[in-house]
């Protein structure tokens, strides 16, 4: 969870007026990132936390099917009712 909130841009964690609405932006942004309808969306650009290494590299121990679902259980389970 880490590396992905680490893709989430500044502004849509730091203008919530509470960090619940902060998560759950963050948490929505994710999940556009992931949506294949979306024009913004680009999981393979995502990187590790330390601005280098892609987050979806080949080899590496998440999939892209695992970040969407660690999302939207993540949305289910705080109760936000985002439809899928």
């Amino acid at each position: 969870m880490e590396c992905l909130i680490y893709n989430v841009p500044d502004p849509t964690l730091k203008n919530a007026l509470s960090l619940d609405l902060a998560f759950q932006g963050a948490l929505m942004h994710l999940k556009g990132q992931f949506n294949f309808w979306s024009f913004s969306a680009n999981p393979d650009a995502m990187v590790e936390p330390n601005g280098i290494k892609k987050l979806f590299a080949p080899g590496q121990k998440w999939t892209k099917d695992d970040a969407r679902q660690l999302v939207t259980a993540a949305l289910d389970y705080l109760g936000y009712g985002v439809p899928r």
